[in-house]
């Protein structure tokens, strides 16, 4: 809404207006139009009322369609609270705040009316309200709505209002000033408010509804505002279980805009947020925005959009995860979402013309339906954008989830999916994948969806390199990778792209077009063989017909295809070495009968895949590809030999056998066969496929001697062995030496020759025998004379052992007649054996043998029968029955066992336990057939078990499950039950094998006994926990229940203690994999809670269980019971500031508060007190003051309270404290501020300090005595004791401008400050009042205030404090405010510059007293360096003036020779320091400042001066003064220089000090008449300026010429002329110490001047020196006598230096 700001006086005056002029209140006479109104206004209503989301949806419009200032962010806030601040009884309010510029006057009468919109005819400027009813849908939850907006105060009734009975639209002023407040401290008392307010009493059955709808808001309804973008909904309940906290929806920004002229479209991609709570995590979800305009269709004009010229079509295509919260239904929108679901996966924007409702679009409206027709060309450009670009998607495949694959409610709109479905198939748009790194375009019709399976195989080719262009040739190609996921199914579905379930044909097309089988690895073939035998259940098996894919090596080598319907059969060995060796042998038997082999690199491959055993089984079944050994090869190709005649073949076929056995590819009961079977070459050369007996070949037998060369045999079937065989060969590279094969031959097929040979049937060929051949053949007739004549029963049983007796000679009776019986004894002398039991006998012998290589199902029975008859006729021996029993003769489902190992179980189901769950030898029944129980007594007597329980003792060693159990039936667990039970205490190692094996069979599959459990009705609670494994009765049978001992044993739950304490187990599993749903919860609640009725002493134990684990789902993921919470109104208090873990009762639904005591049981925090901790800990960041409230502060007081009588976490605590120490969370009386800003106040402070001087808790806000928690406040840094106060007050004071309230402040200061020293903590500012009694003052620099001004120097400067403030709270002012009690001495030098910057220069002699005062007052190193470098001029005086004057410090010097300085007092210049004259005036001393001034620099006079003599008036001398060496005087003043040069001031070496004393020797001492001229020069550094003075000397050394010079006439005066003495002497020390210090001069000086006054008498001196405490040393005494020698008589007529005329020299 616009319009200028209205004062609220304006305002009500407007609104008395509207009352009076338009609704009549006032008027005598009524308003004809009123009744018309309110008609409208009821008809209005009537409409609006037909669903509850229309006033929410109207006040979002009205909030887009206001005005905003400058610079500020569009914010629509929705504020619920159950607190009735309208104070009119509703249940709940709800508040909308709207940061626009405020209602106009034409606003507000809009209001007031219906259908006169102020945004009518307004298209164009971006209005999307137009019917004039916005506002007046509030009455659908609201009777009395409020508005608070820029100066207007007003409230609406839904009833008529009495006066001029009309409802809804009269207006009403609101004076209600506590609305206002509670507005604003609602909103947050340190936020501004929002210039719009609108306040709405909720009705109290409209409660419910305004809270779904508000937490239903989604932030798609955003998308389309061009002004709104942020919207938040926040809650304030008593009742944590009433509405959601906050959450707050806004677009967080609009990236990658680009303009497209051409097609008039634009696209941008906006981030839409949404935030559940404060310091939640943002969660942002993208949407692509396409924008597009197309002209309007004249003939789809409607008057209410005659302003518009075009249609702006917006889709808005979400990507990436999409925002949860609220209804999240893709739809229409016009601006704002309708009530319809489009079931499209995109959102359709559009200035559509909508019912009054705003409920849906008129779809019957042309100006609706010209829009509708253009949205399927925009959705075409858009998604061919993203398709043809990858943009701004992530991929370009991803633009295909936004087909409207999904059918329309709306009928209407299936016109518009229909049509987006044409223009896509009729485009080439759909990315194919081509596998020859080419991407290309397909239409939807010319693609297919391929199995993942075949896809990856294609992939494969491609990777090594192959060629897979012949995909071009296809009809159709495959899609691209990336549309093949299962969530672009129905997408494909609805574009009519042929599913993958229905291109079997196009595989076989696809291998054979691409050809890449013979190119590609074996790895690929074997894929593409498993992806064809996964395919076979489907018509591709139909297809395969067709298709060569099989592999085969021909004979000449080569690797080609085959089809599966063709005649070549395809064999391979598993063992690589033994398929080598058969491909070799194969391709040199010329691949007989169509027996081809599989290349050994495909072999290999098969063999060694995963899924070879499924391979294989599919070859064999369906490839005609099959699996052989070296022996079933042989077989064949044998089978292949006794349909051809080629002994070529037969021979290499011998050598076939021989070498397979050689290399062990053939066993030897293998070998015996293929030797009895293979056709042999005969010593004709003749090819023999049938024979009865083998012949040794002729050269090597006796036969051929008796009957010759030729086999005379040949017709009865006794072949013999060709001497072919004895020829070397080499076949496929192996060598066969010569006889070898031969030698084999003879050995392996029994060959026999004469005597072994049992003659044949017929006349022997003999003629007229040699001798050689009798004795043959009488050797062979004594061979023969071993032959058995049996009895009848013999006979019967040589004929039922006719298999196996092999070697045995028979006498044929039948042949002989009964004649033979006559011949007995004649038969026994030959050596015939007569009777059954050499039968008997030599059967037993022959079946040991052969039982010693296992038997064959024949001669197993065989064997049995023998024994029976043996055992009838009483002929079974220990021996050969042990022998039997212990060979590996009896087939069993290990393969041929001894019998003493083996188990023989007559019933099926025994068998088939024990085969399943061991690995124990039992008889292969199906190989032996069902006659072998015949002989059980039989089988017994050999040791083979057949009774079940004999079984158990050998269960426990070879037990052995089948992987997975899933072949283990009920009646193997029962085995395993009974062994148990049979086994007793002993089968513990039993138990340990069996308890986690997977055997026992369970509602859930085969489970181990530890996780199983026997159901009982009486636990059902239990098994509602979570699914655990319950034993399957009904696999078992009702038996399974009287084996609960043993299933106890081994671990299954079948009490409820063993039952429940698996239930825990399996709940944590599911714990630790967050697994756990509601229903798992509360069935485990709903469990405790009748756990308490029934057994309440294993409670602690599920206390103790679950204690530690995490599996209850809080707001912050799985926690464990003692560290969730359960939600109630007290924890609400903190819930807005302090993220705690609340038990989600969104997840577990609002019934979980029912089980608050089996929470609590389990550890969960249910109370505030004994939660304090959480708070502490989750408590991250301070907190703002936006979500405090009253009672949330003493909550977390109540949690310090509880935090600080006994906490083990101290880091929390401490961190906890922080925080709150940062946070701006309690209520002054000035608001809210942090605790260390905060003051708890004493009453007993009333008469120094009041409550509002300072920041004092709002104890009337709180409604509390907050006394109570003064420990805690006091641990937060709030100020509780007059010390803490003191500290606070001086960091408040400058916010103060009341002299009265700080004077207060200042007072409480002096009186409680504990410590008056100086802390160092200065605070920057003190409060100087006006002293002109007009109150106020100002702030001021404790750095410009000074407690005293001694010398009332520093009031232009400095603020001194004495002047404001009484003497009591001096003290205070320096320690803590660290006011210095006087100018520093920054201050007094800055103050002593200022005074030399004066123009004349000039200070008093006050103010230098004073200065000079304060420096020595405050002497020490500081001051004196701090002098030396700014004290750059010093006070100065003339001797002709008064003045003082200040003087830079390099032209000043102290006046240390006074005859210097009476001497440049002329120059009239301020040369010298200036000294205090009277001491009485302060207690700056001469002396001290004469020290001052020499320690900063200043020059002494005497150290300064430069003179000259002049050496032209001395020259002239009169005559020449002699001294005598020997001169006791001489000797004594040399005494006096000596002693003080080695004395302690000195300290010169004896050869320095005798060198000086020779200068003084060398000297010639003349006298003058002339004045000596002394020329003085004093050199001012600063001013660069050079004084000069003049001056006569009494004495001058000479040190050029080595003479002393002395004035006449005042040598003349000698001691007595003071002047002439004081010279001499400082001549003469001048001349002995030129190097050194002054000091020591003056001193010599001193020495020498006392000396001389005494005329340098010996007692006089030595009484001096010991005075002076000087001495002379041995060298010096021993110096003296060398130059003086020693004294024998006084020279007393002689006085010191006496003038010697020239005259008298010779004389003297």
């Amino acid at each position: 809404m616009a319009g200028a700001s209205i004062a609220a006086t304006t305002a009500k005056l407007h609104i008395e207006e509207i009352r009076t002029k338009k609704f009549g209140i006032g008027n005598t006479e009524p308003n004809p139009s009123m009744e018309d109104l309110h008609h409208a206004v009821t008809d209005l209503s009537a409409e609006l009322h037909t669903k509850d989301v229309d006033f929410l949806m109207e006040l979002i419009q009205n909030a887009e369609d206001n005005e905003y200032p400058q610079g500020v962010q569009p914010t629509l806030e929705f504020l619920l609270t159950t607190r009735d601040i309208t104070r009119t009884g509703a249940p709940s309010t709800l508040l909308v705040f709207n940061n626009e510029v405020g209602f106009s006057m034409k606003n507000v009468e809009s209001i007031c009316s219906v259908g006169k919109s102020t945004k009518k005819g307004k298209r164009k400027l971006g209005f999307i309200g137009e019917k004039g009813i916005g506002f007046k849908s509030v009455f659908l939850v609201s009777t009395h709505p409020r508005i608070f907006s820029d100066g207007y105060q007003i409230k609406f009734s839904e009833a008529p209002n009495q006066d001029c009975n009309i409802g809804y639209v009269v207006p009403e002023w609101v004076e209600e000033k506590d609305i206002v407040s509670d507005v604003c401290y609602l909103y947050g008392t340190n936020k501004r408010l929002p210039t719009t307010t609108i306040i709405l009493p909720l009705k109290a059955d409209k409660v419910e509804v305004v809270k779904t709808q508000l937490s239903k808001l989604h932030p798609e309804l955003l998308l389309f505002l061009s002004k709104i973008k942020r919207l938040s909904v926040r809650a304030i309940s008593d009742d944590p279980k009433e509405v959601k906290n906050v959450s707050a929806i806004f677009i967080s920004g609009e990236t990658n805009r680009i303009d497209l002229p051409s097609c008039r479209a634009t696209l941008s991609v906006v981030h839409l947020s949404a935030k559940e709570k404060p310091g939640a995590i943002e969660e942002t979800c993208q949407y692509f925005l396409w924008r597009q305009a197309f002209q309007v269709d004249p003939e789809s004009k409607v008057s209410a959009r005659n302003d518009v010229e075009d249609w702006i079509i917006l889709l808005a295509f979400p990507f990436g995860e999409r925002l949860k919260r609220g209804t999240p239904s893709i739809g229409i929108y016009a601006f704002l979402p309708t009530a319809m679901v489009t079931n499209f996966p995109f959102i359709i924007q559009a200035d559509f013309i909508l019912a009054s409702s705003r409920e849906a679009i008129l779809l019957d409206n042309r100006w609706n339906v010209g829009i509708l027709v253009c949205v399927p060309h925009a959705f075409w450009v858009a998604f061919f954008f993203c398709v043809k670009n990858g943009f701004p998607l992530s991929s370009r495949t991803q633009a295909f989830k936004f087909l409207p694959a999904q059918t329309s409610s709306i009928t209407e709109l299936n016109y518009v999916r229909e049509s987006i479905k044409l223009m896509v198939q009729e485009a080439h748009i759909m990315p194919c994948e081509m596998f020859c790194g080419k991407q290309i375009y397909h239409k939807p019709g010319k693609t297919i969806r391929i199995k993942r399976k075949f896809r990856e195989l294609l992939n494969d080719v491609q990777k090594e390199g192959l060629s897979l262009e012949g995909m071009f040739k296809l009809k159709k190609v495959p899609v691209h990778s990336s549309l093949e996921l299962e969530s672009y199914s129905k997408v494909l579905d609805f574009l009519d792209m042929a599913s993958y379930r229905t291109s079997d044909k196009w595989y076989v097309q696809c291998i054979q077009t691409c050809n890449f089988i013979l190119q590609a690895s074996e790895d690929v073939y074997v894929k593409l063989l498993c992806f064809i035998a996964d395919m076979n259940h489907t018509s591709l098996s139909s297809n395969l017909t067709n298709l060569s894919f099989m592999k085969y090596v021909t004979v000449e080598g080569e690797v080609e295809l085959h089809t599966p319907s063709c005649s070549k059969k395809i064999l391979y060995a598993i063992a690589d070495n033994c398929h080598t060796w058969l491909t070799k042998w194969n391709k040199l038997f010329g691949c007989q009968s169509d027996m081809f082999f599989l290349p050994s690199s495909t072999q290999k491959a098969i063999i060694g895949h995963e899924r070879s055993v499924f391979l294989r089984s599919w070859l064999s079944s369906y490839a005609n590809c099959s699996c052989c050994s070296v022996y079933e090869y042989a077989l064949k190709v044998f089978k292949v030999l006794t349909s051809i005649d080629d002994a070529k073949l037969a021979i290499a076929f011998a050598h076939f056998v021989y070498q397979s056995y050689s290399k062990g590819f053939i066993r030897e009961s293998e070998l015996r066969y293929l030797c009895k079977i293979m056709p042999i070459v005969d010593g004709s050369g003749s090819l023999r496929r049938q024979r009865l007996v083998t012949l040794v070949p002729a050269s090597r037998s006796k036969w051929a001697t008796l009957f010759g060369p030729k086999n005379p045999f040949w017709n009865q079937y006794y072949i013999d062995i060709g001497e072919v065989y004895a020829k070397r060969y080499q076949f496929i590279g192996e060598h066969t030496p010569e006889n070898e094969l031969l030698d084999f031959l003879i050995k392996h097929s029994g060959a026999k020759d004469l005597p072994e040979l049992c003659p044949p049937d017929m006349v022997l060929p003999l003629g007229s025998l040699t001798s050689q051949q009798a004795f043959l053949l009488l050797d062979w007739i004594r061979f023969l004379s071993k032959s058995i004549l049996l009895d009848i029963t013999g006979k019967s049983v040589f004929e039922m052992m006719k298999p196996v007796h092999g070697d045995f000679f028979v006498l044929d009776q039948e042949f002989y007649t009964d004649r033979l019986l006559s011949y007995v004894d004649e038969l026994k002398y030959l050596g015939v054996r007569f009777g059954f039991y050499y039968f008997q006998r030599l059967l037993a012998n022959h079946f040991m043998s052969l039982a010693k290589r296992g038997l064959s199902k024949e001669y197993a029975y065989l064997l049995l029968k023998f024994i029976t008859i043996s055992r009838e006729k009483k002929m079974l021996y220990e021996e050969w029955l042990k022998a039997i029993k212990e060979s590996k003769w009896l087939q069993t489902s290990q393969g041929f066992s001894a019998p003493e190992e083996s188990l023989f179980l007559q019933s099926e189901t025994e068998v088939e336990v024990v085969l399943r769950i061991t690995n124990l030898p039992v008889v292969d029944e199906s190989f032996y057939g069902t006659k072998l129980s015949t002989f059980s007594s039989e089988l017994t007597m050999l040791g083979v078990m057949l009774n079940i329980e004999r079984v158990y003792d050998l269960i426990a060693k070879h037990l052995a499950f089948p992987a997975g159990g899933t072949f283990i039936t009920g009646n193997c667990g029962l085995l395993i039950l009974r062994f148990i039970r049979y086994m007793g205490s002993s089968a513990s190692g039993f138990i340990d094998k069996v308890t986690e094996k997977p055997w026992l069979k369970t509602n859930s599959g085969f489970e181990c006994p530890l996780k199983c459990v026997l159901h009982n009705k009486e636990w059902d609670s239990l098994f509602n926990i979570v699914d655990v494994p319950i034993i399957d009765e009904g696999f078992y049978g009702s038996e399974i229940r009287s084996f609960l001992a043993e299933m106890k044993a081994i671990g299954v739950a079948v009490d409820f203690d063993s039952a429940f304490k698996l239930i825990i187990v399996q709940f944590k599993l599911l714990s630790s994999s967050q697994s756990l749903t509601p229903a798992n919860i509360v069935s485990l609640l709903s469990c405790i809670r009748e756990m308490i009725q029934t057994r309440p002493l294993q409670l602690s134990e599920i206390h103790s269980s679950l204690l530690g684990e995490m599996w209850l789902k809080t707001r912050h993921g799985y926690r464990a019971p003692n560290e969730s919470i359960l939600f109630s109104s007290k924890w609400a208090t903190v819930s807005l500031f302090s993220d705690l873990p609340f038990i989600d009762d969104s997840f577990y639904n609002m019934g979980i508060h029912e089980f608050k005591n089996e929470l609590k049981l389990l550890g969960v925090v249910i109370d505030f007190t004994e939660g304090a901790i959480f708070v502490a800990r989750r408590l991250k960041q301070p907190i703002s003051s936006g979500l405090i409230t009253r009672d949330s502060a003493i909550s977390l007081l109540e949690c310090i309270k509880c935090l600080m009588s006994g906490c083990s976490d101290q880091n929390a605590y401490f961190g906890f404290i922080n925080n709150l120490k940062k946070s701006k969370w309690l209520k002054t009386i000035f608001g809210f501020t942090n605790p260390g800003q905060c003051i708890l106040f004493d009453p007993a402070w009333d008469g120094i300090l009041q409550r509002r001087d300072v920041p004092s808790l709002d104890e009337r806000y709180y409604n509390t005595d907050l006394s109570v928690f003064k420990n805690q406040l006091r641990a937060l840094g709030v100020k509780v004791d007059p010390a803490d106060v003191c500290s606070l007050l001086p960091r408040i004071l400058w916010s103060k401008t009341e002299t009265p309230c700080i004077t207060r402040m200042y007072n409480f200061l002096c009186k409680f400050y504990l410590n008056h020293e100086s802390t160092g903590n200065s605070y920057s500012q003190v409060w100087i009042h006006s002293r002109n009694g007009a109150g106020g003052g100002e702030w001021i620099s404790s750095h410009l205030c000074v407690l005293y001004d001694k010398f009332q120097l520093f009031g232009s400067r400095l603020y001194v404090l004495e002047n404001y403030y009484s003497k009591e709270l001096l003290p205070m002012f320096t320690s803590i405010f660290g006011v210095p009690k006087f100018p520093s001495t920054d201050e007094y030098m800055q103050l002593w510059n200022d005074w030399g910057s004066r123009s004349n220069s000039q200070v008093t002699a006050m103010e230098c007293f004073s200065f000079f005062s304060f420096v020595l007052d405050n002497w020490n190193l500081c001051t004196l360096e701090t002098l030396k470098k700014k004290l750059t001029k010093v006070p100065a005086t003339t001797s002709t003036g008064e003045e003082i004057y200040l003087v830079s410090r390099e032209d000043v010097f102290l006046p240390d020779d006074l005859q210097l300085k009476r001497l440049f007092d002329q120059a009239g210049v301020p040369l010298f320091t200036w000294l205090p004259r009277q001491s009485g005036l302060s207690s700056v001393s001469p002396w001290r400042l004469y020290e001052v001034y020499s320690s900063i620099g200043v020059r002494k006079i005497s150290e300064s001066v430069e003179y000259k003599v002049d050496r032209s008036l001395i020259l002239d001398y009169q005559s020449k003064m002699f001294v005598d060496s020997r001169n006791g005087v001489f000797k004594n003043l040399l005494k006096i220089i000596l002693a003080f040069q080695a004395g302690p001031m000195m300290k010169m070496p004896a050869k320095e000090r005798h060198n000086a004393a020779k200068s003084l020797l060398e000297l010639s001492v003349f006298e003058t008449d002339n004045a000596i001229q002394v020329d003085y020069r004093l050199l001012l550094w600063h001013s660069n300026r050079t004084l000069e003075a003049q001056s006569n000397m009494m004495v001058f050394w000479d040190r050029i010429s080595h003479r002393l010079i002395m004035d006449r006439s005042c040598f003349e005066d000698g001691k007595t002329n003071i002047e002439f003495v004081s010279c001499f002497a400082k001549e003469i020390a001048e001349g002995v110490l030129s190097q050194e210090q002054a000091d020591a001069v003056y001193k010599l000086s001193k020495l020498l001047q006392i000396g001389f006054m005494y005329e340098f008498k010996e007692d006089a001196v030595n009484f001096l020196l010991i005075e002076e405490n000087l001495e002379l040393f041995v060298e010096d005494t021993e110096f003296l006598n060398t130059k003086f020698g020693k004294r024998t008589h006084a020279r007393s007529e002689l006085g010191p230096l006496t003038l010697i005329p020239c005259s008298k020299k010779q004389c003297q």
